[in-house]
């Protein structure tokens, strides 16, 4: 079953370093995560859609994510990537 929900934990949350972009971006990756598939590899278009902001947005969230730690970049597919997330945040 789907879920109907994101979770962002509190270490993600409550972090200054992060934009509001990038922790609901998160919340985006973990939908997808969660939706049966190890990794998120929705384009940065297809996520920019359903958040409703642009891609370049979405590109500086993932980045800024990947640099926190919180993401793994784990490969670069095309338009979009393979983005796991750190379960030890």
């Amino acid at each position: 079953m789907e879920p109907d929900y994101i979770y962002i934990p509190a270490s993600v949350l409550m972090d200054k370093k992060l934009t509001i972009n990038s922790k609901l971006v998160y919340g985006f990756i973990f939908f997808y995560v969660n939706t049966g598939y190890e990794a998120c590899t929705e384009s940065a278009e297809t996520m920019a859609e359903g958040l409703g902001v642009s891609k370049s947005t979405i590109k500086r969230s993932v980045a800024q994510l990947v640099k926190a730690g919180y993401v793994e970049e784990i490969l670069h597919i095309g338009k979009g990537w393979e983005l796991k997330l750190n379960w030890q945040v």
